[in-house]
């Protein structure tokens, strides 16, 4: 009994490492209509940030969805600011 506790443990520490998961931080939040023109920079690449950038609400949803769909964000962290 104790080796099939074992493998299910194992088998369920498998699932978590397998998950796909995308972290985002977006700068100061607006609450104005989707442009399209959101830039994510990776935050292991992130030096600074120039200035104050803001973001709408809907631009970080739509990259949101878009990382969840697309798995092109997949186990990183981007920041998220308007369009360059």
């Amino acid at each position: 009994m104790a080796s099939t506790r074992g493998l299910r443990r194992h088998r369920r520490s498998w699932q978590i490492l397998t998950v796909s998961w995308a972290l985002a931080y977006p700068t100061p939040l607006t609450t104005k209509a989707a442009t399209g023109n959101s830039h994510a920079v990776d935050l292991t690449a992130l030096d600074r940030l120039p200035g104050l950038p803001r973001i709408s609400r809907a631009d970080v949803a739509a990259f949101l969805l878009d990382a969840a769909v697309e798995g092109s964000w997949s186990r990183r962290t981007a920041v998220l600011t308007a369009g360059r």
